[in-house]
């Protein structure tokens, strides 16, 4: 639990820096990576907040439901370019992580006939 409020407290220290110069757009890579569930949701908060006063955020994950959850907008790259699109609410995690795997969905016949 230390390590978590640790990690809590030294990213909540960084973003609170970050924001100083107010910027209208800010990236987050991982931002919520080996931390607890609490801390997490925390983070989570904080982003939504800032994202209600305005500021966009381009946040990277590579949680699927994570990204599901926060974002409005979800782009998927892949060797440089847009591998899937979608708005929130139309997006699902499957979808997201064939994208990225460079894969396509089984037909939803499980025996195959066409």
């Amino acid at each position: 639990m230390a390590r978590s409020t640790k990690d809590l407290d030294l990213r909540s220290e960084l973003l609170a820096q970050w924001l100083i110069p107010m910027p209208r757009v800010l990236f987050l890579d991982q931002p919520t990576r080996g931390i607890d569930v609490g801390a997490k949701a925390e983070i989570h908060r904080t982003i939504s907040r800032l994202a209600t006063e305005g500021l966009a955020i381009i946040f990277i994950s590579d949680d699927a439901e994570e990204v599901i959850a926060m974002a409005d907008r979800i782009l998927v790259f892949r060797s440089g370019r847009v591998a899937y699109e979608a708005d929130r609410g139309s997006s699902d995690r499957e979808a997201i992580l064939l994208a990225a795997a460079h894969a396509e969905r089984e037909a939803s016949d499980p025996l195959g006939a066409a």
